[in-house]
């Protein structure tokens, strides 16, 4: 990215240009991917689409996505996610997205002895662990995880702030709201 921004030859930033759309490419459909399978999982199994906290697993998942797969599956279902990444031989490596109200770095330090890395803020976390210790993490940051959403205040209501006329809707109307992106905790898309 730095080379495209630097670069005075226009031959070498096209270049540049094309292989970061083509990762980047490769980057959405291996979220799609991912995506799906994750939601297979929560689907398939009853007590993970229960569960205070969602956690899906799988040995291929690639680390680099799993953060955007988390952040996913907390805006569809409403509730936080732990997505982990574990292979064979290695250490497990999870990315987590939460819901205001439920602290997901001080839920995960919580279980930090189950961890050998971890960090983040109230919104979102990254955490490390051996693989013969996600069952148990699974068990405890649910109990943990519930805990502090029983105790959580209800979320504050939705503040309508003005009406728009059906007529007033236009295909420019949406592309302008679009302009107001990235939407987040300091800038909900609602």
């Amino acid at each position: 990215g730095v080379e495209l921004l630097l670069t005075q030859d226009l031959t070498q930033a096209r270049t540049i240009a094309s292989e970061m759309e083509g990762l980047n490419s490769r980057r959405q459909l291996l979220t799609t991917q991912v995506l799906a399978a994750a939601r297979e999982q929560i689907e398939r199994d009853p007590a993970v689409a229960q569960a205070p906290i969602l956690i899906v697993a799988h040995p291929t998942w690639p680390p680099g996505i799993i953060g955007l797969v988390a952040g996913r599956l907390c805006e569809h279902y409403g509730k936080p996610a732990l997505v982990l990444s574990t292979p064979e031989g290695g250490l497990a490596n999870g990315s987590a997205r939460s819901v205001p109200g439920v602290d997901i770095a001080a839920a995960i330090a919580s279980v930090g002895d189950l961890l050998t890395n971890h960090g983040g803020h109230p919104l979102a976390a990254g955490l490390s662990l051996r693989r013969e210790h996600v069952g148990e993490l699974r068990r405890r940051l649910q109990a943990e995880v519930a805990r502090r959403a029983a105790a959580a205040p209800p979320p504050a209501p939705l503040a309508i702030e003005a009406f728009v006329d059906l007529s007033a809707i236009s295909p420019e109307l949406a592309r302008d709201l679009g302009r107001l992106a990235p939407f987040g905790p300091g800038n909900p898309p609602v």
